[in-house]
């Protein structure tokens, strides 16, 4: 049997500054055995083999220890070179849009050239820094928008400026929405900006005054994707609507919730966040700023059940897995989803 153990690196230091986690692995690796906390007798494994990864060295890493290293084969895998990851874009965007024609064709290569320059670039100028830890950018954001791209139905954006539109605002979303300053926002955007004029041949100046204006909600027919939001009005009486409706559901909403700019903005990123499966959000801001109204009022938006943790002192981890036990089993004999919105001020 292989075992694969993923990301070796980020395990959890003890007092010591040791890794148990890898002096466990250490132990199997050597003697090919472990001992049985409850009954303290040896136990022996055989026919296993292990696979392990971890990233490269660097200052905010644990150090995997020599002694582990010495037990394994190394190969260093390389990042992807440019043409490479064309050809991974690509075919991940021809499994959803024919190539048959030349302006297919064109907006798919412009797709993919756009990632990977934007990709490229903000590894260079947004670096992670103690003010900013949260600032790490892979291939798995870039994945994200191209998921994106392949859930929606191509007779709905079946154009290339709605295309374009649509790219801009998913690069939006996984990307700037991580920024906690406006001028890193703008410099952001303006190099978006060049992309699409440079890649697409569209200037997003002559179709937004602010790229903030740009909105995707979920169609109202599920299977096909997304909805431009064009009409703003539109957009406050969809969500007013929404909200009258909790308040005649749920007693506890508060009256006083009003749906200015910043609230349908943070409603549309929320939404966007957690209406796929392992969606997650995360709102960070100062008490009474809305974070538990509109993480619930998204939640009833997608028809999601919520449950809130009350957290207290006296909860710790042994508290928190068991309630997530319960929940999950719940999801799973219900058939339901759920949301799990709980304030950062809390914890």
């Amino acid at each position: 049997m292989f075992v694969f153990l993923d990301d070796i690196d980020q395990g959890k230091t003890d007092e010591f500054g040791s890794l148990s986690s890898l002096e466990l692995l250490y132990m199997i690796l050597d003697g090919a055995f472990w001992y049985s906390r409850e009954k303290w007798t040896l136990n022996h494994l055989q026919n296993l083999s292990f696979l392990a990864s971890a990233r490269f060295p660097c200052s905010y890493q644990n150090k995997i220890p020599a002694p582990i290293l010495n037990r394994f084969n190394i190969i260093n895998i390389l990042a992807p070179q440019e043409p490479q990851m064309k050809h991974i874009f690509m075919s991940l965007l021809k499994q959803s849009f024919s190539d048959s024609n030349i302006e297919n064709r064109r907006t798919l290569n412009a797709i993919s050239l756009g990632c990977m320059t934007i990709y490229d670039a903000i590894r260079k100028i947004f670096l992670p820094v103690p003010s900013r830890l949260h600032y790490v950018f892979g291939l798995k954001d870039v994945k994200k928008v191209l998921y994106r791209i392949l859930d929606i139905d191509p007779e709905v954006l079946h154009d290339k400026t709605a295309l374009t539109k649509f790219w801009f605002h998913e690069c939006t979303r996984e990307f700037s929405d991580r920024f906690t300053n406006a001028g890193e926002k703008e410099e952001f955007f303006n190099m978006l900006e060049d992309v699409t004029d440079k890649e697409f041949l569209i200037k997003m100046k002559d179709h937004y005054k602010d790229p903030q204006e740009i909105k995707f909600l979920k169609s109202r027919d599920a299977d096909k994707g997304y909805d431009e939001m064009k009409d703003p009005i539109f957009l406050r009486d969809f969500f007013e609507r929404r909200v009258n409706e909790m308040r005649k559901a749920e007693d506890s909403f508060s009256n006083e919730f009003v749906l200015f700019e910043n609230n349908i903005n943070h409603l549309c990123h929320i939404i966007r966040g957690i209406e796929n499966s392992h969606g997650n959000m995360l709102l960070l801001g100062a008490t009474g700023t809305g974070k538990r109204s509109l993480s619930r009022l998204a939640a009833f938006i997608l028809n999601y059940e919520v449950f809130e943790m009350n957290l207290e002192i006296s909860y710790g981890l042994r508290e928190f897995k068991k309630a997530m036990t319960k929940r999950k089993e719940a999801a799973v004999l219900m058939d339901i989803l759920q949301a799990y919105p709980y304030k950062i001020s809390d914890v």
